[in-house]
């Protein structure tokens, strides 16, 4: 009778510590350097992963997005079943009457895996982007979830008897339908370096840190001077108070100067019809202590899965929309960088003469950050001396038809 209820106890213990309580959208497949949902009433920590949480307790579950940073994740809260996707393989969302003959047919070049989606997609659309491709009839994507998905790698396809409106290059398929991807190079974070670029980045008080500095200086050398004219005890007594004063108004200085120093620049990638943004963002501890960025997109970081570890680092959901910080334990020797891509139709890109300088501090990496581009202009950022301006890519054809 012991032994019975001590097996009770046991299974009721591991099932309400499971997914049972939400689910893993995806069945638990997972790709390194990709976001995925998990459906779950709590903090979603494990190894391998991003921890990620909410900000105020919430009743009910949500969809937290979870970003797989090693090829053995594992989940111990909620605990779940990973499978890690092999390079060669393909996971297939279907909605609506989509079949999986229907994607062996679209996307049939590499071994698949589909499973059926509910549609539209909980939370925010990043969080899907293990995702390879979404195939769906009846349905017709909205503009913010077609980005979306772009914008995580992952390819869609639509049978109508149109092409779907928005302005992108939907490529007509066979019996009906429609496939629109993104083939522009993403940054890949487990294997890129991105130590060239935040070594040439010296971290320096901004231009209205700069300005209170001197015009701290210049009042306390004016209250010094005022204090000089004075004589006898008077003098000795004026300088005291100058002193003293001038110390408390540094510490309060000091203490209201941020904790965490960051910069940004942008990668512009071209190709037929698309264009791949990527905001590079660079953040620096200017001591030890909690560190906080607060974004509205989710970050990939440029970092492996032990300095992960190291940093503590996790993400904070806010609310029902995109905002979301990024927490990690700082330090003065730790400078991390984020990227954080959009797409969108391409427009006219400007055919004059190129320019490549050496002024964007992104162009350090972007050769080895976006395999088969190559740079076509380059410009440093002029409003902030610590930017790391704008680089656009091309593909080498574009180039040469110049």
């Amino acid at each position: 009778m012991k032994r019975a209820a001590l097996v009770m106890f046991v299974l009721w213990f591991v099932c309400a510590g499971t997914v049972g309580a939400g689910g893993l959208p995806l069945e638990g497949y997972c790709r390194v350097g990709k976001y995925m949902p998990v459906l779950t009433d709590r903090e979603v920590t494990g190894s391998g992963i991003l921890p990620v949480g909410m900000a105020r307790a919430r009743a009910g579950d949500r969809i937290l997005p979870v970003l797989v940073v090693s090829d053995q994740p594992t989940l111990t809260s909620p605990i779940a079943q990973m499978h890690p996707l092999a390079d060669d393989q393909r996971l297939v969302g279907l909605v609506g009457a989509a079949t999986e003959a229907d994607a062996k047919r679209l996307f049939g070049d590499h071994p698949l895996v589909t499973l059926r989606l509910d549609w539209p997609l909980s939370g925010s659309v990043s969080a899907w982007e293990t995702l390879d491709a979404v195939v769906m009839t009846d349905q017709k994507p909205e503009e913010p979830v077609v980005a979306g998905l772009l914008s995580g790698g992952v390819s869609i396809a639509v049978k109508s008897e149109q092409s779907p409106r928005g302005g992108w290059p939907w490529q007509p398929k066979s019996a009906g339908w429609w496939v629109l991807s993104c083939d522009l190079p993403a940054v890949n974070p487990a294997t890129l370096d991105a130590s060239p670029l935040l070594a040439q980045w010296s971290p320096s008080a901004s231009a209205n840190e700069r300005r209170n500095v001197v015009l701290i200086a210049i009042i306390l050398s004016i209250l010094s001077l005022a204090a000089t004219l004075r004589r006898g005890r008077g003098a000795l007594t004026t300088l005291a108070v100058v002193a003293v004063g001038s110390m408390i108004v540094i510490g309060i200085w000091q203490r209201r100067q941020p904790g965490l120093r960051t910069t940004s620049g942008w990668v512009c990638l071209h190709s037929s019809g698309m264009m791949a943004s990527d905001w590079w963002i660079g953040a620096a501890s200017a001591g030890a202590g909690p560190m906080e960025l607060p974004l509205r997109q989710l970050p990939h970081p440029i970092v492996g899965a032990d300095e992960i570890q190291r940093l503590g680092m996790r993400l904070e959901v806010l609310g029902a929309g995109n905002a979301i910080n990024v927490r990690w334990n700082g330090d003065p020797h730790s400078n991390v960088a984020f990227v954080v891509r959009g797409v969108r139709p391409a427009g006219v890109l400007s055919t004059g003469s190129s320019s490549v300088s050496d002024h964007s501090g992104l162009r350090a990496i972007a050769q080895d950050a976006y395999p088969g581009m190559i740079i076509q202009q380059d410009e440093a950022d002029r409003s902030n001396d610590d930017g790391w301006g704008v680089v656009t890519m091309i593909e080498p054809e574009k180039k040469a038809g110049h």
